[in-house]
C-alpha cells in the first residue's frame, strides 16, 4: 500500500478565541505551554491518507485526520472535505475523508459556547478564525496526499486498566440498576505505517477517556496528546509520529490515586491536618508578603519558590524573590496583591504542577503497554482498504436543549418533522484497514454504545477481522450519546448537552448497518452482556457518600422459584 502523512500546527492567535470546556467560561488564552525540557505544547491537525497499491480509482483512497480541538460540527466538516478535493484535484474524495476532534478542554472553542461571562449561548464564534482553520486542515490532507510513498502495516491491541472512571457509575450509585455495568474500556489500540523496510513511521492509537488531564494557566494544550507523543519517540524511535484518537468517553474520565491527593491550607494554626494537607504560610512583614518554608513546601508540591515567583509575575502581575528560605513579594501602593490571591496563585500552580506529572506518568504507562504489544506485531504489505459512511437523522426532543443551542443548531440546517422533535444531518464512518475494522461516531457515545458495538462486530465478522476500534468525536459534535435507559436516569450528561433520548439507538443501529455492508456480513443489534473492567479509585468523598447509601439499602426479597407450569381448565 502507499501512506502519506502531514503535521500542520493549528493554535490559534492569542486572546482571540476562548478555551474549550471550564477555562473558557472565565479566561481567555495567555500563551502556549512550555514543560520542562522546553517543548512547546502547539495545537496540531494530522493528516493520514491511505490507497492500495496502482491504485486508480480514487473511491479507494482513506484518509483519516485528527485534531487537538474541542469539537466539530457536521457542516464544518463538508467545508474541509470539499478543500481538501479541490487541493487533491479529486485524488481523495470528500465522502473517504475522516476528521477527528480529541476533545482537548485546553484547546480553543471550534463552536463558539465558551467565550467568557456567555457561557453556552453560540453567538462569539469567530468565524474568520474557523474558516482559516478549515483551510489549514484542508492543508494536511493534501500535504498527506503529496508524502505518499510505498507503505506496510502491522495491528495489535493492549490492554490498560486501573487509570480512568466512569464518573455515571460515581455519580448514579442510588439509581434503578442499568442493565450493563457502568464500566471502563481498557482497550489499546495499536496501529503502525512502516516504512518499506520495515521501520515505523506513524503509530495511530486511542483510549476511551475525556482529555481532562491538564489543570494549566491559561495555556493552549493538547491535554495528554504531547506526552504520549514524546513517549512514544522514546519507545518507537525519533522518527515516529503519534495519531492520538479519542475512544468512547462520554462518561469517562482519567483517575486520580487517592493517596497522592494534595490540598494546600492557608497558615493552618491550630489545625488537625489530614496527610493530604500541605502547610502553605504567608504573613505581612514590613510592607511585604512572605511565603515562608520554601524547601518544605518545594517537597510535597514539587513548585520552587522560582516557580511560584513566575508565576506571581504572570497572575497578579507582581514582583518577587527568594531570599534563603523565603518569597518576598512587593505589595504595591493599592494594597494588592493580597494574601488571598497570592493562595489562589500558589493552589493553582500547584495543581498544574501536579496535572503534568499525573499526564506524563499516564502517558509513561499507556505507552509501556504500546511497547509490549509492538514486540508480537508483524509489518506485512496489505491492499485491503476502504471506507464507507451512512448518513443519520439526530434528534433534538428536548425543547430547552433546542432553545439552548438554538445558534449552534441553527448552522446545521435543522428540519421539524410533523412529531415536533428537529432534526439534523450527521454520520457515522467504518474504516477497513487490513483486517482492523474502525467505528467512527459522532459526538460523544457513552461506555456501554462503544463496547456493545465493538463485541457485535467482532464476534460477527469472526475470521475476517482482528481487531475492532472505535474513534468519537468523528466529523460531528453534538454533545453526549446515551442509550435509553440512561437518558432515563439523568445524571449531568443528559442534563448538560444531550439532544435526544433516541440519538444512542440512531446511531448503533446505523453503524452496524454500515458495518455490515463494509464486512460483507449481516450484523443486527442486540443487547450483549459486558465485561467490567478495574477502574481508577474513586475519590474518597464519593467513595464515602457510596458506602453509606449501601448501609441503609434493603436487601432486594428473594424470587419465589416457580413450579412447573400446568394446563388450565377450559
Amino acid at each position: 500500500m502507499l501512506a502519506g502523512f502531514c503535521k500542520v500546527v493549528i493554535t490559534p492567535p492569542l486572546g482571540q478565541v476562548a478555551f474549550a470546556g471550564y477555562n473558557g467560561r472565565k479566561h481567555l488564552p495567555r500563551g502556549v505551554l512550555v514543560d520542562d525540557e522546553g517543548n512547546r505544547h502547539e495545537i496540531y491537525a494530522r493528516a493520514l491518507v491511505l490507497e492500495p497499491d496502482g491504485n486508480e480509482d480514487p473511491g479507494k483512497v482513506v484518509c483519516i485526520v485528527s485534531s487537538e480541538l474541542f469539537m466539530l460540527r457536521h457542516y464544518w466538516v463538508e467545508q474541509v472535505r470539499a478543500l481538501a478535493e479541490k487541493l487533491t484535484g479529486g485524488h481523495v474524495p470528500a465522502r473517504n475523508i475522516c476528521i477527528h476532534a480529541t476533545h482537548s478542554h485546553q484547546a480553543p472553542d471550534s463552536l463558539g459556547i465558551y467565550y467568557p461571562g456567555h457561557d453556552f449561548d453560540g453567538r462569539y464564534l469567530d468565524e474568520a478564525w474557523l474558516s482559516h482553520l478549515a483551510r489549514q486542515v484542508a492543508g494536511a490532507v493534501y500535504g498527506a496526499w503529496k508524502a505518499r510513498r510505498p507503505a506496510m502495516l502491522s495491528v495489535g491491541e493492549g490492554r490498560l486498566e486501573g487509570h480512568t472512571l466512569n464518573r455515571r457509575d460515581m455519580g448514579l450509585f442510588d439509581t434503578t440498576s442499568p442493565p450493563n455495568p457502568r464500566t471502563i474500556d481498557p482497550q489499546v489500540p495499536v496501529i503502525v505505517i512502516h516504512e518499506a523496510d520495515g521501520t515505523p513511521r506513524v503509530v495511530i492509537t486511542s483510549f476511551a477517556t475525556h482529555p481532562t488531564f491538564l489543570s494549566t494557566f491559561e495555556e493552549w494544550s493538547g491535554e495528554q496528546v504531547p506526552f504520549l507523543e514524546h513517549e512514544a519517540r522514546r519507545a518507537f524511535g525519533r522518527q515516529v509520529e503519534l495519531m492520538y484518537f479519542t475512544g468512547q468517553a462520554g462518561d469517562i474520565t482519567p483517575g486520580h490515586d487517592p493517596e497522592e491527593r494534595t490540598q494546600l491550607v492557608l497558615n493552618p494554626k491550630g489545625w488537625d491536618l489530614k496527610t493530604y494537607h500541605v502547610p502553605l504560610h504567608i504573613d505581612k512583614r514590613e510592607g511585604k508578603v512572605v511565603i515562608s518554608q520554601l524547601g518544605t513546601l518545594a517537597g510535597r508540591i514539587d513548585v520552587t519558590g522560582e516557580a511560584i515567583s513566575d508565576g506571581l509575575r504572570t497572575e497578579l502581575d507582581a514582583s518577587s524573590r527568594v531570599v534563603n528560605d523565603a518569597l518576598e513579594i512587593d505589595v504595591r501602593p493599592d494594597g494588592t496583591p493580597v494574601i488571598r490571591d497570592i493562595f489562589a496563585t500558589v493552589s493553582r500552580l500547584a495543581h498544574a504542577r501536579r496535572s503534568v506529572k499525573l499526564a506524563s506518568e499516564f502517558a509513561k504507562d499507556f505507552v509501556g503497554e504500546m511497547a509490549r504489544v509492538r514486540k508480537g506485531m508483524v509489518p506485512e504489505v496489505v491492499n485491503d482498504i476502504c471506507i464507507d459512511r451512512e448518513s443519520i437523522d439526530v434528534e433534538i426532543d428536548d425543547a430547552d436543549m433546542a432553545e439552548q443551542y438554538s445558534v449552534l443548531v441553527a448552522k446545521s440546517s435543522p428540519e421539524k418533522g410533523d412529531d415536533g422533535k428537529i432534526r439534523v444531518r450527521s454520520e457515522v464512518q467504518g474504516i477497513r484497514i487490513g483486517r482492523a475494522y474502525i467505528l467512527c461516531l459522532p459526538s460523544e457515545p457513552i461506555n456501554e454504545i462503544g463496547m456493545r458495538l465493538k463485541k457485535l462486530v467482532k464476534e460477527k465478522a469472526g475470521a475476517a477481522i482482528d481487531h475492532v476500534y472505535l474513534f468519537q468525536m468523528c466529523n460531528d459534535g453534538f454533545g453526549y450519546v446515551v442509550t435509553p435507559f440512561e437518558h432515563g436516569a439523568g445524571g449531568y450528561e443528559v442534563s448538560i448537552f444531550c439532544f435526544g433520548k433516541g440519538n444512542g439507538s440512531i446511531i448503533e443501529e446505523a453503524s452496524l448497518r454500515l458495518a455490515s455492508r463494509v464486512l460483507g456480513k449481516s450484523i443486527e443489534w442486540k443487547d450483549v452482556p459486558l465485561p467490567a473492567f478495574k477502574q481508577a479509585p474513586w475519590p474518597e468523598a464519593r467513595q464515602k457518600a457510596r458506602e453509606e447509601w449501601m448501609k441503609v439499602q434493603k436487601p432486594a426479597p428473594k424470587a419465589r422459584k416457580a413450579g412447573p407450569k400446568t394446563a388450565k381448565s377450559s
